[in-house]
């Protein structure tokens, strides 16, 4: 990397300025990596200047609209962008991520009739039936499911492990060669992601999700790529390799918890902690901080406002938000796909201006 900065102000033309003055001290030959957070007031002519102005400055380049930076809780107020200028091979990708859930073709709970089931196909036909289709296939003639067919069900391709493929931009590159990748995309990342994991297994990867815009830019998503604008799929840089120097850092946050051990989990769900009900935990952190709560009651995160932090040698490596918990089943849903592993040490945390009885632990740079 060569230079990076991030810019931040609550007036579109105070940001535009400092990117011409950006663009004026660097060659136009250089590649660019941005990320624009525009405010709720930013009009559409601002935006096209804003983005007009890096991207035909350095016709090499990758970057999102992403959502705007929370500053003392005035998350509208302000706009911001981070440009960095690198050394790296940009790419563009368009492979599939998991799709939508569809609801409402099938339910297997239903009983059938039987004129239903002797109209469902073969086995014979699987290997021309959707597997999706291929699950009615199990109903019995008196209406009943064999589960033994739904377990034999293949999987979705999209699920499958295994080699996937590359932006044409990295197909022929040896993975030893690339040390890191930064890429933005939609929010079916899934492809994107798998296929990089296994082609560059030891690389470094970090993604961000592009802001969903289509009150803004009138796209789902906008992501640019080397003087194109794109509503889908990702954008990205792939590093050469190096040895990375991270320096890692979240919000002020405060400890409401002691370290806890993380007993059970799966997907995105905490099931056990410390072998105890992770969700009634979290309600007594929470009252002995002075929140009230109804114990019989389910528990929503609101706007990030809990997170349960990952402890690596004493810091703060990770933190997930806490999108939902239940008292009586005791899972508690983290904004995930993949929840702390059994073994790992956790704690409960949540913002600064969350408590003021108690003198707080500053979870601040990533150390407790």
């Amino acid at each position: 990397m060569q230079r990076a900065i991030t810019v931040v102000g609550r007036n579109p033309s105070t940001l535009l300025t400092e990117l011409s003055n950006f663009c004026l001290q660097e060659s136009s030959s250089k590649t660019l990596l941005f990320a624009l957070a525009p405010s709720s007031n930013v009009s559409p002519r601002q935006l096209s200047a804003l983005t007009t102005s890096l991207t035909k400055h350095f016709p090499v380049h990758a970057g999102c609209i992403a959502a705007p930076i929370p500053l003392s809780g005035q998350l509208s107020a302000y706009c911001s962008v981070s440009v960095a200028l690198v050394d790296g091979i940009p790419f563009r990708s368009t492979i599939p991520g998991l799709p939508e859930t569809q609801v409402g073709r099938w339910h297997a709970g239903r009983n059938r009739s039987s004129s239903d089931s002797a109209a469902r196909p073969s086995d014979s036909h699987y290997a021309n039936v959707d597997p999706a289709d291929m699950l009615s296939t199990a109903l019995m003639s008196d209406g009943k499911i064999d589960w033994e067919k739904v377990w034999s069900v293949p999987p979705s391709p999209s699920l499958q492990t295994g080699p996937g493929p590359l932006p044409d931009e990295l197909q022929n590159l040896e993975p030893s060669t690339i040390g890191s990748v930064v890429y933005f995309s939609d929010k079916a990342p899934e492809g994107i992601s798998s296929g990089l994991q296994n082609a560059f297994p030891n690389a470094h990867k970090l993604a961000l999700l592009a802001s969903s815009t289509p009150f803004l830019t009138g796209r789902p998503f906008t992501l640019f790529h080397n003087g194109r604008v794109y509503s889908s799929g990702a954008v990205g840089i792939a590093f050469p390799s190096s040895t990375p120097l991270l320096d890692l850092a979240f919000p002020p946050l405060v400890a409401l918890s002691p370290p806890l051990l993380v007993t059970s989990s799966e997907g995105n769900l905490l099931l056990s902690i410390d072998s105890r009900n992770p969700t009634r935990l979290l309600l007594s952190a929470l009252q002995e901080r002075g929140f009230t709560f109804d114990p019989n009651t389910a528990v929503a995160g609101r706007e990030g406002l809990f997170y349960v932090g990952v402890i690596e040698n004493d810091k703060l490596a990770q933190v997930h938000r806490i999108g939902s918990g239940d008292p009586s089943r005791g899972t508690i849903a983290l904004d995930t796909n993949i929840a702390p592993r059994e073994g790992s040490t956790v704690r409960v945390c949540g913002p600064h201006c969350t408590t003021s009885s108690v003198p707080p632990t500053l979870l601040d740079r990533g150390v407790f």
